[in-house]
């Protein structure tokens, strides 16, 4: 289904994946963990199109997903901080002391919510392309919000235009709703894989090969019968019948010119 403002929704999309990125690598600078570090961005692979991964999954799987694989550094950090020495933090580049446990579970918990915004729209961009014609685009911002929004007139040539700037609306009951009643999941499969196969594909069903070679066999057979039943005046169909007659008309091509002699 064409859904509006799609490609400014991955737009969206793409700029929370980099900045993202960009947070893993700062918590990896500020608490240095090799380990949580390649966690998180194995687990970033994924959530940033999670449809495409698996389209069967519900989006409260990737919502367990994101807290399964940020948990163990939240633990990390609330229990023991920074490990004495461990910090690649420089004092011309950034913090000149080490950063608490305040800081380090802030950044923590906003790689989380993020986590959360990045796969939902991700996710609902997915499902409503897949979506059949005629369903609900649950992404898109509500009529007050539309009205309340109206374009200013302006002598100058810059002029607002504020009713087109809304792509989508989250609020914290489309959350709810996901992980209480996840809707069904769609088949992302075109109408033409559906179509069947080539003659000619090495990949056919077992029943039609089968058939196909029965059918083979029957004419096998079914051919010389009908040679054993022409009577001796009826020329065969093979190469006797082409034999016969005169060699000029033998030799004749269609369209040719006849010979003189």
């Amino acid at each position: 289904m064409h859904i509006r403002y799609h490609g400014q929704r991955q737009h969206i999309v793409e700029s929370l994946d980099r900045l993202l990125y960009q947070l893993h690598v700062l918590s990896f600078f500020m608490a240095p963990s090799l380990l949580s570090l390649c966690i998180r961005l194995f687990a970033q692979l994924q959530i940033s199109r999670p449809r495409t991964v698996d389209p069967k999954r519900t989006l409260r799987f990737w919502y367990l997903v994101i807290l399964l694989f940020n948990i163990g550094s939240v633990w990390s950090h609330a229990i023991s901080g920074v490990p004495e020495g461990r910090t690649v933090i420089l004092d011309f580049i950034g913090m000149a002391v080490e950063p608490s446990k305040a800081q380090l579970l802030f950044l923590d918990f906003s790689i989380i919510f993020l986590s959360f915004i990045l796969t939902t729209i991700s996710f609902e961009t997915s499902y409503i392309a897949a979506a059949p014609a005629g369903s609900t685009d649950t992404l898109a911002p509500s009529l007050s919000h539309h009205n309340a929004y109206e374009p200013i007139p302006a002598s100058s040539s810059h002029t607002s235009h504020f009713a087109d700037t809304l792509v989508l609306e989250l609020t914290l009951a489309h959350f709810a709703k996901h992980i209480r009643n996840p809707p069904p999941p769609h088949d992302d499969e075109p109408e033409g894989s559906l179509l069947p196969l080539p003659a000619t594909s090495a990949a056919l069903p077992r029943a039609l090969r089968a058939m196909m070679q029965a059918r083979v066999a029957r004419t096998r057979r079914q051919t010389p019968g009908q040679g054993q039943t022409q009577t001796a005046g009826q020329p065969s169909t093979g190469e006797p019948a082409r034999a016969q007659g005169d060699g000029a008309e033998a030799r004749r091509v269609p369209g040719a010119m006849d010979d003189p002699d």
